[in-house]
């Protein structure tokens, strides 16, 4: 009797090994097949997310000044139009800005860059790059994904106008006397990075 129930037991442990292997064998082969192991917590698909690269963004000059422009009672009487040029720099030494973009609102929170006082269907921002202009800022409305700059290789720059205009407008438009702060974004859209380059309007 003795000897049968210590072979009874012997079988349960054997079983309950064999159960275990195979339950842990499954396990991984399901993780392996929906591409997450848990051994390695990692990918198994091939997707890695893109490194950014080190963009910096500088203006030669950080105001759009339009003191002389904006009347008293808030009106433009004659359109008028500031520039400034931004530099951007990628001080990596290996790894490019891969499909960047330059934008007027923050491509991760939606937060815009003008301040709302400016947000006129009579403001217009835009870029000039290369002898093309495009608009980051269009008829009250922001440009969906603003200006694609394009791939900025491992130390290179690349040198962009920024131009803004305050049309012709009515009394009341803006408020005269006024600085704002505003924020341009530099996206890299694979690496979901964005930096920030600060400028101030005056009227």
């Amino acid at each position: 009797m003795k000897k049968t129930t210590k072979q009874l037991i012997g079988v349960a442990i054997a079983i309950a090994a064999i159960v275990s292997v195979v339950a842990y064998a499954y396990g991984e082969y399901v993780g392996y097949n929906t591409g997450y192991s848990r051994i390695s917590r990692t990918s198994t698909t091939g997707t890695t997310r893109t490194i950014a690269a080190g963009l910096t963004g500088t203006l030669n000059t950080t105001t759009f000044n339009f003191t002389a422009d904006v009347a008293a009672d808030g009106s433009v009487a004659t359109a008028a139009s500031n520039g400034l040029t931004l530099t951007i720099d990628n001080s990596d030494a290996d790894i490019s800005g891969s499909d960047v973009q330059l934008m007027l609102y923050n491509p991760r929170t939606a937060k815009d860059g003008l301040h709302s006082n400016l947000e006129s269907e009579s403001t217009e921002l835009g870029v000039t790059s290369g002898g093309l202009t495009a608009q980051l800022y269009h008829d009250g409305d922001y440009v969906t994904n603003g200006y694609t700059i394009g791939d900025i290789p491992a130390g290179g720059s690349v040198s962009i106008t920024i131009t803004m205009q305050l049309l012709s407008a009515v009394a009341g438009t803006y408020q005269d006397g006024q600085t704002y702060t505003c924020y341009l974004y530099i996206y890299q859209p694979d690496a979901e990075q964005y930096n920030t380059v600060s400028f101030t309007v005056t009227t």
